[in-house]
């Protein structure tokens, strides 16, 4: 009789135990793999297509929307785009590029540096600064400067190597492969346009990224070897265009890198800011027209018919009582009742001429506290073809109930005062 009734009791105290330790789990709702640098699955139809590229992405960032994308998986090789990853490297080592660094001569003696302009180059034994060496980079595409950063912060080639891969997997770009910092390889050294987008957009999280990629032009000055410095120009004629590549949306490109050797083709990655919206654009294996497809994507007549819909938490789906301001959940474990609301980052791109509706997926209850923030529920917004599912969180914190603490506290006391008569009858016995 006594173990019949030390068992249940036992069982209820645990019981307790794990609902007052342990908070309701809302909804679950999966979240960005990458750590914000992944790409949404939404596509909003254009009708753009590439012509003369073998692959391209056009991605907007604020909405986590591909707008359009051509074999976006495919393998390829990036040519000098690979100097992205290279300066990510050097960033965040020294995100300012404060201080020098010297020419390493393993730099200027490399495979990768055999086809540098006469008297146009970095020279072993040269100090240069950080900020100086990053433009030179990223500018005119100098290998020299890849490679004299290559060993500056990998100590060796191969080192560095292993951390251009491991930073790669780092962001999600698990289809992208390195084999030197300068991008002149072409046997197992690959991206994707996806990966690329990845690549871009943590590159220009960083100040003096999206500085030196805002220069048309620039100048290694006189140094300890030199007695003169010398000029130089961007490859990048899309953000700068001559009279090939003139367009009205010129002014609102910010970056980033073009790439060219036999083997890779044209390649082109870009970013342009207009109206509150961040565009990323990648194009790779151009056989012609040189950064033409890359131009088209990222400034098609397009841009012109789609804009920002933001969420607010008036926006009310077929039915009644069905937004978030309307609908309250009860928590069983906590105190009462609480209400959802919208996080940023609640939007959708529409084209002209598109309606945006709105389903809530929201429980009429959870069991246990919530904190405020939690994710309880989503809304999916659809405009056409696009659909982009958003979590919705507590607008309010819900804790135990002290009724709920109280009743658990008289248990716990009752099933000890249970055991402590029984542990006595024991003794008398």
């Amino acid at each position: 009789m006594k173990k019949k009734y030390l068992a249940p009791i036992l069982t209820v105290i645990m019981l307790v135990s794990i609902w007052m330790a342990f908070p309701a789990q809302a909804a679950a709702v999966s979240g960005n793999p990458d750590g914000g640098f992944g790409l949404g699955s939404a596509m909003l139809e254009t009708g753009y297509y590439l012509s003369h590229s073998k692959a391209g992405i056009l991605y907007e960032a604020t909405t986590d929307t591909v707008i359009y994308a051509k074999n976006a998986d495919m393998q390829l090789p990036p040519a000098s785009m690979t100097k992205v990853m290279t300066a990510i490297l050097v960033l965040e080592e020294n995100p300012e590029l404060e201080g020098e660094l010297t020419v390493d001569e393993r730099a200027v003696s490399s495979m990768y540096c055999s086809s540098m302009v006469p008297l146009k180059h970095l020279k072993a034994g040269e100090i240069i600064s950080y900020k100086d060496c990053m433009r030179y980079l990223l500018v005119p595409s100098g290998n020299e400067a890849a490679t004299a950063f290559a060993f500056e912060i990998g100590g060796d080639m191969n080192t560095f190597l292993d951390m251009m891969n491991e930073k790669a997997r780092e962001l999600g770009c698990e289809n992208t492969n390195f084999k030197d910092p300068t991008g002149i390889s072409a046997n197992d050294h690959y991206t994707t346009p996806e990966d690329m987008v990845r690549m871009c957009r943590y590159a220009m999280s960083f100040d003096q990224f999206r500085e030196a990629v805002s220069y048309p032009d620039g100048e290694v000055p006189a140094s300890n070897v030199r007695d003169e410095g010398f000029t130089y120009e961007t490859t990048n004629f899309v953000m700068f265009p001559d009279d090939r590549y003139e367009s009205p949306y010129a002014r609102y490109m910010t970056g980033i890198k073009t790439g060219w050797t036999p083997a890779a083709g044209y390649c082109f990655s870009g970013c342009m800011e207009k109206d509150g919206l961040v565009f990323y654009s990648v194009a790779m294996g151009g056989e012609e027209l040189m950064y033409k497809d890359g131009q088209r994507i990222v400034q098609g007549d397009f841009l012109d018919t789609i804009e920002l819909y933001t969420l607010t938490d008036g926006l009310r789906a077929e039915g009644p009582d069905t937004t978030p301001e309307d609908m309250a959940v009860t928590s069983i474990l906590g105190a009462g009742t609480f209400h959802v609301k919208l996080p940023d980052g609640a939007n959708i791109l529409v084209q002209d001429g598109q309606t945006v509706t709105a389903e809530y997926d929201i429980p009429s209850t959870v069991f246990g506290p919530v904190s405020e923030g939690d994710t309880v529920g989503t809304v999916t917004l659809k405009a056409g073809d696009t659909e982009k599912t958003v979590d919705l969180v507590a607008a309010s914190s819900r804790g135990i109930s002290p009724l709920i603490i109280g009743g658990a506290a008289a248990i716990v006391a009752t099933a000890a005062v249970i055991i402590l008569k029984m542990s006595k009858r024991k003794n008398n016995v």
